[in-house]
């Protein structure tokens, strides 16, 4: 599938009969004088990706809802891929692409992968609407999906003034993003940070540790190609080999938080299971 969209306008397409590896946008927003202009904030572009099918209207899984950098928090927080978003590659413009690994996602003549979108002109500063356009592009799988699982994408909300999470957040969890700022480091952000959290699941699994903790793990997931960089947000949980089943989450912040506050939950499901 290619699509080509213009700026401020909601669109909706249906993929059908592909292996669905990954998800190219290609988003080429340009001054009046036809020159690129920057990426600016990715959470004014609206995503939905839903996987259907067309003999039963009530059989759906939703893989993603909301906006775009969260979406890309959730795949890419810490690596040096969020770094790469922003930077224009000459009048080539900007290549993001959301990648599914391996767990791609199967479609067929009667099961559509849907996907909504808008991008917002305020999410690129400068860009002339008549002179900008955003591509979306389907990479087919080499391999098909043999373990039929594919990752989901769930948000839950911290809330206004408060300094605690505690939420069972349920099974097959393979990924976990504490976000507490966008466009600042962990560093530089004047909003409540993590002091200490506890993930806990079926079978006896116990993390409880401190922001300390946290820190560390996150400094080894950007690793020693990016001298000097600070984490943005937490990853608090990664790994697809073992899921958690039955999981609660617990954090104590440092002060109160604000409703941009948010905790990312990464899922391997079965689909219409």
């Amino acid at each position: 599938m290619v699509e080509v969209l213009r700026l401020n306008q909601p669109y909706t397409f249906k993929v059908k009969q592909e292996s669905i590896k990954s998800i190219l946008i290609h988003a080429q927003p340009k001054s009046s004088s036809g020159d690129p202009v920057s990426v600016g904030d990715l959470t004014h572009v609206t995503i939905d990706l839903t996987l259907r099918n067309d003999l039963n209207p009530n059989l759906s899984t939703q893989i993603f809802s909301g906006n775009l950098k969260d979406l890309l928090e959730s795949m890419y927080c810490q690596t040096t891929y969020n770094q790469i978003i922003y930077r224009a590659h000459d009048q080539a413009g900007h290549f993001i692409t959301l990648r599914f690994d391996d767990y791609p996602i199967e479609t067929t003549a009667n099961t559509y992968l849907e996907i909504k979108t808008n991008f917002s002109q305020n999410a690129f500063p400068s860009a002339v609407l008549a002179n900008s356009s955003v591509t979306l592009e389907t990479i087919p799988s080499e391999v098909p999906n043999y373990n039929n699982i594919i990752p989901v994408i769930d948000t839950y909300y911290i809330g206004n003034n408060s300094n605690r999470f505690d939420e069972n957040i349920g099974s097959d969890v393979v990924g976990l993003v504490s976000v507490i700022e966008y466009g600042k480091s962990l560093l530089q952000t004047q909003k409540a940070k993590i002091s200490s959290m506890e993930l806990t699941a079926f079978g006896g699994y116990n993390k409880s540790v401190s922001e300390a903790v946290l820190l560390a793990e996150n400094y080894q997931i950007i690793g020693a190609t990016r001298t000097g960089a600070y984490p943005t947000n937490y990853v608090l949980y990664n790994n697809t080999n073992a899921p958690l089943d039955d999981s609660r989450l617990k954090i104590s912040f440092t002060d109160n938080t604000d409703s941009t506050q948010k905790i990312l939950v990464i899922r391997l499901v079965q689909p219409f299971a």
